[in-house]
């Protein structure tokens, strides 16, 4: 090999060396998460998504639902109402909707389980609590709300929600001033399905969150783990 052709391989191994040496350094260099982060925020949010079905189960008791308001238009009259001694049938039709709502949940836990398998969290992420829920939300609600509205036809017309309500209307009619009360349940029990699962999901994800901080960094088991509720047979207990 002639001299100039020894140079000429040195300059060229010598440059792959730097190549080699400069992509060491940016990886070395790289935050230590970064690369792991989407794999490791979805292992989150599918253990906070499990959690948040879990606590709005109908069996159990700690299950919260958010708090949803009747439309604004309602609200003298169900004032009058509960000042009229009508108050339980107020109470009777927010119960009903609530029930219709986690149930409503219930039946769409397949999509939801194949929308939070698949949803690819941005990067990097905000350093918030709930950074992930808010991200799931941004993404997906509106297909949830998609999902949740013919749901809560189909459980509304097993419920007992229709008859609480034409209990309230009674009770409307029956006021020293008459009122009409007007109710759209598929919609109220669609946001208060929406609202519910939002809110749970957020509850879990900063409980995971800070169950990770507590064992240095481990995710652990979400809280309230067990086998998920599945849907209802037709005909069972509502």
């Amino acid at each position: 090999m002639s001299h100039a052709a020894r140079i000429r391989l040195r300059v060229f191994s010598s440059s792959v060396a730097a190549s080699m040496a400069l992509i060491a350094l940016t990886c070395a260099r790289a935050p230590a998460g970064e690369a792991r982060l989407p794999e490791k925020a979805n292992e989150l949010l599918r253990a906070a998504w499990a959690g948040a079905l879990v606590s709005l189960d109908l069996k159990r008791a700690e299950a919260r639902d958010a708090t949803v308001a009747l439309p604004a238009a309602l609200e003298p009259t169900l004032r009058a109402l509960h000042g009229t001694g009508m108050g339980g049938r107020v109470e009777a039709l927010d119960s009903e909707l609530s029930r219709a709502a986690r149930l409503a949940l219930r039946e769409v836990k397949p999509w939801l389980e194949d929308a939070v398998t698949a949803f690819v969290p941005p990067t990097p992420l905000p350093d918030t609590e709930d950074a992930l829920t808010v991200a799931f939300r941004a993404a997906q609600e509106a297909e949830l709300r998609t999902q949740l509205t013919p749901a809560a036809g189909r459980v509304l017309a097993e419920s007992s929600a229709q008859g609480a309500l034409d209990s309230v209307r009674d009770g409307a009619q029956r006021l020293p001033l008459r009122r009409t009360v007007e109710l759209d349940l598929v919609s109220v029990v669609t946001e208060r399905a929406l609202a519910s699962f939002f809110d749970a999901l957020a509850e879990q994800e900063k409980s995971l969150r800070q169950q990770r901080e507590t064992l240095g960094g481990s995710y652990g088991d979400p809280p309230n783990s067990g086998s998920l509720p599945g849907p209802e047979p037709k005909g069972g207990s509502r």
